[in-house]
């Protein structure tokens, strides 16, 4: 049951449903994964695939994940939006659901992971520091 265009076919081939059953014709309809509502791939997200940048991303937010609990806690979570929405095209309502968190959150972690990118602080300001000026999202 590969293509889900073929599902029910396949489903009414095997004695399962017809197509005359209550579950096959009030709405159900079978679809494949939960990538059934994911979008395009994200049109700017070839940085994302890259670990070494993806992990320099991080390393200029989190400084001190080795050794501070809380970074490394919200580091991982800018970790999983960076896989679910980037490199697995989940919308972000779907990638808020997934983590249990609120839409609200992952659009903000969005938009500070751009800022970063951009050489910015995570408030959209100038970056004082090493990282200051550097694109890390084009490298």
């Amino acid at each position: 049951m590969s293509n889900h265009r073929n599902t029910s076919e396949q489903l009414r081939e095997l004695l399962i449903f017809s197509g005359s059953d209550h579950f096959m014709t009030n709405g159900h309809q079978i679809i494949n994964s939960n990538r059934s509502h994911a979008g395009p791939a994200r049109k700017d997200a070839t940085w994302a695939l890259d670990d070494a940048v993806v992990q320099k991303i991080l390393r200029t937010t989190f400084p001190k994940v080795e050794i501070d609990v809380a970074q490394r806690e919200r580091a991982g979570k800018w970790v999983r939006i960076i896989h679910l929405y980037f490199r697995s095209a989940m919308s972000f309502g779907d990638v808020a659901a997934e983590m249990g968190v609120k839409p609200k959150f992952v659009r903000n972690v969005l938009q500070k992971i751009n800022y970063v990118r951009k050489g910015l602080s995570t408030q959209g300001k100038p970056r004082l520091g090493k990282a200051t000026g550097t694109d890390l999202g084009d490298q």
